[in-house]
């Protein structure tokens, strides 16, 4: 793919290619500063910018574009219309796609599986065989091992925003929402003092209840089980 066409995907690149050459393995274009090594794929309408590092035998296909300090390694794959910027790391048989975006210092590993128009940044970390899709908006220090780690409920409020609840990684739950980010005992007091008793208020306090349910229930049961 030529560099003016390369250019129609990803529209915020300068007009001269310097700076940039192509990969030998699949075609696609890298900056002379990101380090790409030849065994790793990269298709020809996938972009690496920056300082970013693809390694191993990582794959960044489709109109993918990696960038910033983000690292890709192992048999990762990034594809579709997927972005990894910040610090990210992509890692061993993860997969990113859709037009989701993984920024920030955040880490997806193992097998987990990130698409959709999900976000995933700050600490956030998700592993094992975990799925986030949608439209989930993972931060925070969450911990996501499992798909039930994770929830979304939209639209929900005064604002009919979508609300991510997760598990973070000291066990405890963080709510994400609009401009919110916090535990869920925080965004309980928020709730408590901008709705007071009105029916938002109610709605998100059904919607806290579900989630202590749903994370803090399964944390005792895990846990009686595990004395058993």
């Amino acid at each position: 793919m030529t560099w003016a066409e390369i250019r129609t995907i990803h529209i915020l690149l300068p007009k001269s290619s310097a700076g940039f050459h192509q990969h030998p393995n699949g075609g696609g274009w890298v900056t002379d500063t990101s380090s790409v090594m030849d065994t790793a794929y990269i298709g020809e309408c996938a972009l690496v910018g920056g300082n970013a590092t693809v390694r191993d035998n990582a794959t960044v296909r489709d109109g993918a574009l990696v960038e910033n300090n983000a690292i890709i390694w192992g048999d990762a794959t990034v594809r579709d219309c997927a972005a990894v910027g910040g610090h990210a790391t992509v890692r061993d048989s993860a997969t990113v796609g859709g037009h989701a975006t993984v920024q920030d210092y955040a880490v997806v590993q193992d097998y987990a599986v990130v698409g959709g128009n999900a976000l995933v940044g700050g600490h956030a970390e998700v592993r094992g065989s975990a799925e986030v899709r949608g439209n989930v908006t993972v931060g925070m220090n969450m911990l996501i091992l499992a798909d039930r780690d994770v929830m979304y409920v939209a639209p929900c409020g005064s604002g009919n925003r979508g609300l991510t609840i997760g598990k973070l990684a000291d066990g405890g739950i963080g709510c994400i929402t609009g401009c919110f980010m916090g535990t869920v005992d925080e965004f309980e007091t928020a709730v408590r003092m901008k709705h007071k008793d009105n029916a938002f208020g109610q709605e998100y306090r059904t919607i806290i209840a579900l989630a202590r349910i749903r994370f803090e229930k399964a944390e005792e049961k895990n846990n009686e089980l595990g004395r058993n």
